[in-house]
């Protein structure tokens, strides 16, 4: 690690220093002293990078787990890894580093309920509490397996906890006061107003990508698709799509990379 530390600072590249400590196994089982062992861990790594490069690039990383104890299994989607996504941020911004953590996390093994509640709950706590680097979509059982489909599914995860940390705005236009009383309360209707129809092409609301809506009728009649089918859907019109060529000049810099790699 410290080799690769050193490659690193010689080469100009910023450096996540991820000491992945594990609750109860090699670090204390408390939150509190998972975190302390964690924080030392970190400081010392940015500490040795700052003695090797002063002012070089780093972010202060988070990647511990808890652990359960009846099966030893390592957990990256348990709520007590997501109040430490949200302590981890503040860690980092109290020492003034950019930060980083994993998200959306699960350690269930199917596409299910469980897996939705654990990527939702992880991927939003580590947005709003401010974390800068948030990795592992696509992602679940515990990180050892990926799937196109979830690649999809957590897109659309991201995107409605991106909208909920944006909130909205509050400001004469969108209050509308105006145009409240222009239609009145007797019966008008707001559907065909220009402002209706100006903040209907915003941003205002997000438009989910995989989600079922809409009647019943309709759903049973488009063969009654879950979220999953609607995400296996997407990802093959997404996989059908030919990458554009890289240009001449890039394309033969990347080929001058992966020989000097190889020889």
């Amino acid at each position: 690690m410290l080799e690769a530390m050193i490659d690193a600072v010689e080469a100009g590249i910023p450096i996540a220093v991820l000491p992945e400590p594990n609750a109860g196994v090699s670090a204390p089982f408390t939150l509190a002293g998972l975190l302390t062992l964690n924080n030392i861990e970190c400081l010392s790594g940015l500490a040795m990078i700052q003695l090797l490069s002063p002012g070089h690039p780093c972010l202060y990383a988070n990647s511990w787990t808890t652990t359960d104890m009846r099966t030893g299994a390592a957990l990256v989607g348990s709520v007590e890894t997501t109040i430490c996504r949200i302590a981890g941020a503040e860690l980092a911004h109290f020492y003034g580093f950019p930060c980083h953590t994993t998200a959306p996390n699960s350690d269930n093994h199917a596409h299910d309920e469980q897996n939705a509640w654990e990527k939702t709950l992880s991927q939003f706590c580590a947005i709003a509490a401010g974390n800068d680097l948030i990795v592992n979509c696509g992602m679940f059982a515990t990180g050892m397996t990926c799937s196109h489909e979830q690649l999809i599914m957590d897109e659309e995860i991201t995107a409605l906890c991106r909208r909920l940390q944006r909130g909205f705005d509050v400001n004469k236009e969108t209050m509308a006061r105006g145009l409240i009383e222009q239609i009145g309360p007797q019966g008008g209707t707001y559907l065909t107003t220009d402002h209706t129809l100006e903040w209907l092409r915003s941003d205002e609301y997000h438009t989910p990508s995989v989600a079922v809506r809409g009647p019943y009728a309709s759903w049973q009649a488009a063969g009654a698709p879950d979220s999953y089918t609607l995400a296996r859907e997407r990802a093959r019109e997404l996989m059908a799509i030919e990458p554009p060529p890289l240009a001449p000049d890039r394309a033969a810099h990347l080929q001058r990379i992966i020989s000097d790699f190889k020889g």
